[in-house]
């Protein structure tokens, strides 16, 4: 083949092409040839020496084996456990990968979650598709703590799909107060008290409440990994509330409250709640704790020991007087009865510390209260706290926690913790809660997050590396990767179009959507979006990948 001209030259090109593709042997094409001269040279006639190619022009060479899995296409195709379907993502070809955080073959001591993602990497989005899955598939209790309202329009959502949507939005406006008593279920301790707690039992709970408290620092050991404890301890939550009341979750305060401190709470807890109920008051209250203070001071000889109890009675006394504490925590609170999502929006008061605490360690005994009432049933529950980096950076929140995760295996309730501030979990306070999660899901995270993720999780060489291999799309999907006890991989976050318009986030996309909810509903709205999502307009300039003729 001989041309006369280019243009001659690149028709004959495109026609050797062609014969070649025909014989199953696609060539390079020359602009991707990096010796072009050189390659000429050889494919002039008798010019074409094998041995000299060989040993000099190294047209072949040794690969190492990691080298060659990057090559093929191999790498990405983990498909989970496909004889267990629950939650549904996809690998890099397109094929589903399949896992149940439930089941015994997937997990091998807890249930308990963590999902980690960096700022826009489809946490919110990654987040919906498992809550909506796991209430599809197990008929699920969801329980989520969520700071910023992203969730409104899929709690429209489960209500249309005939959920039944509980509520509770905290608010500081007075009109608004949500009772919230952290006594309401005092009288359960009775069992634990019947018998007249003794002096020496009520030391050994304060040294399990003391030890709770100062071991949030220390990895999960495996007698805590299997979160096993047969029954709740119903006097060290009422314990654990007290004491958040009186310190407020301040810091320095925490560190100051001694193993004398924590039983004198028990104490006096005991004799409050012994009293209210001989005295067949309904309910007790933050007021009938403050009358069991006042009669524990006038028992007190110990000067010292008497102005610690007055201390403590004082700063109690501030939830009975004053009406902006008394209207959430010492009022009656009615149980919270049955759901299948329960949202609570704690946005308003995310900055106050103290209430903050307060009011997890009110809620979460009332979520335990539910699990273990539906305990013989066939539904788990699944706790998720988003945010997470705010309220595990509470001790009196990782201690609730602790006590919630330690009974999860009977109950059934699972934690989902979930941030897109990796860097800002990084108290000390979080290593036990964190260590005992299981199954990690990792969106997206760069490397200061990743040596974050590595303070609460060994990970090995492959594991980083296949962190590291994370590539999303944006618009299209969020790669992640699954850590589980025995399985893991790389997966792809795809949740069906009309799940995604419902927690879109950005805010040309809320635009978009607020301008269609102006004409439609907020149902109608998020099917639009969705079709238009599964079918955006393709403007490509396909001049450019063909020779010009």
């Amino acid at each position: 083949f001989r041309a006369q001209t280019n243009e001659l030259a690149l028709q004959i090109e495109k026609e050797l092409k062609d014969l070649f593709i025909d014989a199953k042997m696609p060539l390079i094409p020359s602009s991707y040839d990096l010796h072009p001269l050189n390659s000429y040279l050889n494919a002039l006639p008798f010019n074409f020496n094998p041995t000299f190619a060989r040993q000099y022009l190294r047209y072949d060479r040794l690969m190492y084996a990691s080298e060659l899995a990057a090559l093929l296409p191999v790498y990405g195709r983990n498909q989970g456990v496909r004889h267990l379907p629950c939650l549904t993502f996809f690998n890099r070809l397109g094929e589903p990968v399949l896992f149940d955080p439930l089941h015994t073959d997937f997990i091998s001591q807890n249930s308990h979650m963590a999902l980690f993602a960096n700022s826009g990497g489809g946490k919110s989005v990654a987040m919906g598709w498992m809550i909506n899955t796991f209430m599809a598939t197990k008929n699920a209790h969801i329980v989520l703590f969520e700071m910023g309202n992203s969730f409104d329009r899929f709690l429209t959502h489960c209500k249309a799909q005939g959920k039944t949507v509980k509520q509770l939005l905290l608010s500081n406006q007075k009109s608004k107060a949500v009772p919230l008593n952290p006594f309401c279920e005092a009288y359960k301790a009775l069992d634990e008290i019947s018998s007249q707690l003794t002096e020496e039992k009520a030391e050994q709970l304060a040294e399990k409440m003391m030890q709770l408290k100062n071991s949030l620092h220390e990895a999960a050991n495996p007698t805590d990994l299997a979160c096993n404890e047969e029954s709740r301890n119903y006097l060290a939550e009422l314990s654990l509330a007290l004491r958040t009341m009186i310190t407020e979750a301040n810091e320095q305060e925490e560190k100051n409250f001694t193993l004398a401190d924590e039983t004198i709470l028990i104490e006096v807890l005991t004799d409050a709640i012994l009293t209210s109920f001989n005295a067949n008051i309904p309910q007790m209250l933050t007021e009938h704790v403050l009358e069991a203070f006042a009669r524990r001071m006038e028992k007190e000889t110990v000067p010292r020991k008497k102005d610690r109890i007055l201390d403590m009675h004082d700063r109690l006394k501030s939830y009975v007087i004053n009406s902006n504490k008394s209207r959430f925590f010492n009022v009656p609170t009615e149980p919270l009865g049955d759901f299948d999502i329960f949202h609570i929006d704690v946005s308003a008061i995310k900055d106050d510390k103290g209430k903050l605490a307060l009011v997890m360690v009110s809620l979460l005994p009332r979520i335990l209260a539910m699990a273990e009432e539906n305990q013989h049933t066939n539904r788990p529950t699944f706790l998720f706290f988003d945010e997470a980096h705010i309220q595990f950076q509470i001790p009196p929140v990782v201690s609730c926690a602790l006590l919630v995760a330690k009974v999860a295996r009977k109950l059934g309730l699972w934690l989902v913790p979930s941030t897109q501030n990796v860097a800002d979990m990084n108290s000390e306070m979080a290593t036990k809660i964190l260590s005992l999660v299981e199954t990690w899901i990792l969106l997206g995270i760069d490397e200061k997050e990743l040596m974050d993720v590595q303070k609460f999780k060994q990970l090995t060489p492959e594991q980083i590396a296949l962190i590291r291999d994370i590539d999303s799309q944006k618009g299209l999907y969020a790669e992640a990767v699954l850590l589980g006890s025995r399985y893991q991989g790389l997966f792809r976050v795809i949740p069906t179009r009309y799940i995604l318009a419902l927690l879109l986030n950005e805010k040309s996309e809320k635009a978009e959507r607020h301008a269609l909810e102006e004409q439609y509903d907020v149902l109608q709205a998020a099917e639009i979006v969705a079709h238009r999502l599964e079918n955006k307009v393709r403007n490509l300039n396909e001049g450019s990948y063909f020779y010009e003729e």
